[in-house]
């Protein structure tokens, strides 16, 4: 096995993956993996990706997040592992570099990722195209698959949009017919009638699957977000932009499935998302 070490957050980690699956590829090895606990939540999910052996949340120290670094990212000593966690020499605050293409220079595989490689959640994939992809009929009836779109306002290290946003965001949503559920951590603010909230009532695996069968979804620059567009599901990223987070934009997902909008912008963003939820159940793309 390949042991590499990662400390940051969940979405810190996602960005790696890519460069797990490349280095599981060129070594025809599968990865072992040892992480935070601040990651634990998303381990269930890491289980069912076939590149992955086994996964650690280690517990002996603890993880800290200081000026945008996370401690311990020297774990492995030279020759025994691959240390994947943020690191100064790679991850400079004007730097225009994604965060896979630094995970993917640290570890020497830079340019050796494949777009096979960028299927970092295929199991996560799977379940979306059986869902949404492969139309059934009963008793001669197609069932029709509900519309439903996931909303996902909170983000931790950046400027959420108003909370009057994504009230608006989430009745636009509804008023068109869709199903919408409220996804995240904590409730910080009510949601008008006829719309699901489940802040705080989920994990980390069943919001994926959520997430993974949603028409559309609109979420802030955070975890969510990442797991709709690796599920495929088309997904918009509500955020202010500012020139650092360059850096944030990914490399691994098609632009044109998961576009970055300002807050200001939200109802163009409601539009993509409602273009996109054209294509759903019987899409073939």
């Amino acid at each position: 096995m390949i042991h590499v070490h990662h400390s940051g957050k969940m979405g810190d980690l996602v960005y790696a993956l890519p460069v797990m699956r490349a280095l599981s590829r060129l070594s025809e090895d599968t990865i072992h993996l040892t992480t935070s606990g601040m990651c634990m939540g998303l381990v269930p999910l890491l289980w069912e990706q076939p590149y992955i052996e086994e996964v650690i949340c280690d517990e002996d120290r603890a993880y800290e997040l200081k000026d945008g670094i996370s401690s311990h990212w020297d774990f492995y000593k030279k020759g025994e592992g691959v240390n994947l966690s943020l690191q100064p020499a790679y991850y400079e605050l004007d730097s225009p570099i994604s965060w896979t293409l630094a995970a993917a220079r640290i570890a020497g595989v830079e340019k050796q990722l494949t777009d096979d490689d960028f299927v970092a959640l295929p199991s996560l994939k799977n379940h979306r195209s059986w869902y949404r992809l492969v139309n059934v009929s009963h008793e001669g009836k197609l069932v029709e698959k509900p519309r439903i779109a996931i909303v996902a306002p909170e983000v931790e290290s950046l400027t959420p949009a108003p909370e009057g946003i994504w009230v608006s965001v989430a009745t636009r949503l509804r008023d068109k017919g869709y199903k919408v559920i409220v996804i995240g951590k904590h409730v910080s603010f009510l949601m008008p009638s006829g719309i699901t909230d489940l802040r705080g009532l989920t994990t980390v695996a069943s919001m994926a699957r959520l997430i993974a069968e949603a028409s559309v979804f609109v979420g802030a620059h955070s975890f969510p977000w990442h797991l709709a567009r690796h599920s495929g599901t088309p997904a918009v990223c509500l955020q202010g932009w500012r020139e650092g987070l360059r850096r944030c934009l990914p490399i691994d997902t098609e632009p044109s499935r998961c576009p970055w909008v300002e807050p200001d912008d939200w109802e163009a963003a409601v539009q993509w998302a409602l273009q996109e939820g054209v294509y759903d159940g019987s899409c073939t793309r």
